[in-house]
């Protein structure tokens, strides 16, 4: 198999998604989805990278024996866990000695690694999310794709006030982060259904097929076939 990846959840943890593991045998180019997260990407020489919050498509290329580990941060997690706004880190990707202490690096590259001691160490470190981004993402993430005022009236904010929250924690505009979280509903729904196209849009809450195909590829620069066509092999 040329490709292996796998990924974790870890219940109860916060701010994390997941932990992952990616292993190729041969030269592979990695498409890279945006999904709004944060990654820590460990090697086994023991350095490790951030990958900041993007919203473009990148293609990683990962030499032949290749095994990277990585902990995905939640969704407006970034600031919560890292101490540095989102923004800041936007399409960055760094050495991660660059971002946070010597301290924290450690612990966030052993927890890339499944090191349970470390994730329990970063449990104690790591600060509350501020609870109105909590809500917000989750309504941002509704199959019904609400209208952003409605979503910022239900959390007791003026649009303006909205988008500095949902920029500041995930690193992103709330219309954005509401493109790509319907982008990953729809690959999730696609996977697990043998629905058309069609019915996927109107299912997700997108205004029709051709909204589904302009935003897919937009955000992977595929149509929704050639992108399923291609996570299938």
């Amino acid at each position: 198999m040329p490709s292996s990846y796998v990924e974790w959840r870890v219940p109860g943890w916060r701010h994390v998604a997941v932990l992952w593991q990616q292993s190729v045998d041969n030269d592979h180019d990695q498409l890279v989805l945006p999904d709004a997260c944060a990654d820590i990407i460990g090697y086994d020489d023991g350095t490790a990278q951030l990958v900041g919050p993007t919203m473009t498509p990148e293609v990683a290329h990962l030499a032949a024996g290749t095994t990277i580990h990585g902990l995905r941060l939640r969704p407006g997690s970034v600031r919560a866990a890292l101490g540095i706004p989102a923004n800041e880190l936007r399409g960055q990707v760094l050495p991660l000695d660059d971002v946070v202490d010597r301290a924290a690096s450690e612990l966030l590259t052993r927890a890339a690694f499944r090191n349970r001691r470390a994730a329990a160490a970063l449990q104690n470190r790591w600060a509350d999310s501020d609870r109105r981004i909590d809500g917000v993402i989750a309504d941002l993430g509704r199959d019904d794709a609400p209208d952003i005022d409605d979503v910022a009236s239900a959390a007791g904010l003026s649009g303006r006030q909205l988008r500095r929250l949902v920029v500041e924690h995930a690193g992103v505009g709330p219309k954005e982060l509401q493109r790509v979280q319907r982008l990953h509903r729809f690959l999730r729904a696609a996977a697990s259904s043998d629905s058309s196209l069609a019915d996927l849009a109107a299912q997700l809450g997108y205004a029709d097929q051709a909204h589904l195909t302009r935003d897919v590829k937009r955000l992977t620069g595929l149509t929704p076939a050639a992108l399923l066509h291609a996570r299938s092999g």
